[in-house]
Parts: C-alpha cells; sequence; structure tokens
C-alpha cells in the first residue's frame, strides 16, 4: 500500500474511483500537500514569503486548468493567467487591459522569477504589512503578502470544492474530471 493523498492510501476507494472520490481525493492533496504546508512554512519559518509562493504558485495555472477541463499539457501562460485572475481578481486593476497587463506581470515576474532566477523580478515585492490588510496591491509595482495569500487560496479552493460536490454543477463536475482524468498522475488505475 501507499499514498495517494495525506489522508488516502491506494485502498481506500474501491476502483472504479467515482467522481465523488476523485473529488475528494484531490481536495486532500491540494490542501494536504500544498495549502497546509504553505500555511505552516509562513507560520513558522522566519522570512519564508519566496518559499510561500514558491509553493502556492502552481495553484493558479491548476485551477484554471481544472475549472476548464484542459485536457493535455502546455498553455501555462494562457493558464496562469485566467487562474490568477479567477483567484486574485479581487485585488487587479477594472480596466480589462489593465488586469491583463497584471495577470502578464504575475506570471514574468512572480511564476517565471521564482521558477528560473529563484527571486521575483520587475517591481514585486513581498511584505508582511499591507495597510488594509490586502493580499495584493497593484500600483507602478506589484506588492504581495503571502502569509494573507495563503488564507485567500485556501478560502477560493474551499469554494471551488464547495462547488464541485454540489450535483447541481453537473457542467463543473465533467470539467473537473476530464481533468483529473486526463492526468497520468492523478488519474485511477
Amino acid at each position: 500500500m501507499y499514498w495517494i493523498s495525506p489522508s488516502f492510501q491506494d485502498d481506500h476507494f474501491p476502483r472504479p474511483w467515482t467522481r465523488d472520490a476523485k473529488i475528494a481525493l484531490f481536495a486532500d492533496r491540494v490542501r494536504g500537500w500544498q495549502i497546509a504546508i504553505a500555511q505552516q512554512v509562513a507560520s513558522n519559518v522566519v522570512n519564508s514569503g519566496y518559499a510561500v509562493l514558491s509553493i502556492l504558485l502552481s495553484y493558479f495555472e491548476m485551477f484554471a486548468k481544472y475549472e476548464d477541463g484542459f485536457v493535455g499539457a502546455g498553455q501555462s501562460r494562457e493558464y496562469f493567467r485566467r487562474g490568477a485572475q479567477a483567484v486574485l481578481g479581487d485585488f487587479f486593476p477594472r480596466d480589462p487591459t489593465a488586469a491583463a497587463a497584471t495577470a502578464d506581470h504575475l506570471y514574468e515576474g512572480v511564476r517565471c522569477g521564482l521558477y528560473h532566477v529563484g527571486q521575483t523580478q520587475g517591481q514585486v515585492w513581498l511584505t508582511e504589512a499591507l495597510q488594509g490588510r490586502p493580499v495584493m496591491r497593484v500600483n507602478e509595482a506589484i506588492t504581495i503578502n503571502p502569509q494573507l495569500l495563503v488564507e485567500h487560496v485556501r478560502a477560493h479552493f474551499g469554494t471551488y470544492v464547495a462547488k464541485l460536490l454540489d450535483p447541481s454543477e453537473s457542467d463543473l463536475r465533467a470539467r473537473f474530471e476530464a481533468r483529473f482524468d486526463s492526468d497520468a498522475g492523478l488519474s485511477s488505475p
């Protein structure tokens, strides 16, 4: 036996997996292997903002691909931008052109910066002291509070999972399952 998520071993769900079993497994993986780890790091490690961002950045693209039912690989930029706008849109400028530029700036300056050079690039700053406690502020630069980002992502994911568990959300559930099944690392054997 082996662990397929933080709470479930490979024999926990009878095969073939039902849609609700897939949702439970997916939710446990994201909560346990991503969000909870980011929370632990944010709460217990001094100067952990970059590590927290590194853990959470994959959430945006992953969420958008599941929400869309994207089957395949690639299109990281497009799906990261969609996910960032869906998750952080309240902090984006209202103007659609400026919002798209913010999504691009997050992709290049945060995602690509951290993944490819180990730091943010292009006027992206981390802080724990944003006035009014927003997760992110956009002006000439982008300022992000990684500790608050953890809670924001946790809340967003909870809303998404609640919708997935709602039988009346049949289209959303079908798109989720298409993505889940397409990923060889996540599909049920």
